[in-house]
């Protein structure tokens, strides 16, 4: 009997171990998904879309300046782009403080890619949106309309990405 109770206690032992590390991974899968961008949210726009973007600041956020000239990045571009941006993200959100609201996670945002021409190099430009504001707004119009918000906070941001370096730069939030 004893002997029983020993081998039934190991058991039980061993299925709560298991339990608790496939929680814990599940945990950090979670996690994970929340530090990548949905692809569903990301759309290149086409060249025109970007002439309401063309000046020196949208608001309160400064833009790349001046812009020359357009083109259209392609899926290789974004490819690179997203894996530099995103952790760039994570961290700017991480270090940024804390407000009101919670922060957003990095798979939360819609993202738009412009390209554009500055100081004879092509840069991509992203301009994103928490999900909230997207289809709290005109959600029709994400894939076709370059979004201009006031204010936002960490909702809102814009960043550069220079793909001969593949780099982003300038990642700015709205109103910060």
């Amino acid at each position: 009997m004893t002997h029983f109770l020993s081998v039934r206690a190991l058991v039980t032992a061993v299925i709560v171990c298991l339990l608790s590390a496939v929680s814990e991974v599940a945990g950090q899968s979670q996690q994970i998904g929340k530090s990548r961008f949905n692809p569903a949210y990301g759309v290149v726009l086409p060249q025109s879309a970007g002439e309401p973007l063309r000046r020196p600041r949208l608001c309160n956020r400064p833009m790349p300046w001046p812009i020359e000239g357009s083109w259209t990045p392609d899926a290789e571009v974004i490819s690179r782009l997203e894996a530099r941006l995103a952790p760039a993200l994570q961290t700017a959100l991480a270090d940024a403080p804390s407000g009101r609201y919670a922060k957003p996670q990095v798979s939360e945002f819609y993202r738009q890619y412009l390209g554009f021409i500055v100081a004879g190099r092509r840069i991509v430009y992203v301009n994103a949106a928490r999900e909230q504001i997207v289809r709290g707004g005109r959600p029709e119009e994400w894939k076709t309309v370059a979004w201009n918000g006031c204010d936002g906070g960490l909702s809102l941001f814009g960043a550069e990405y220079d793909p001969a370096t593949d780099t982003v730069h300038n990642l700015n939030f709205n109103g910060r």
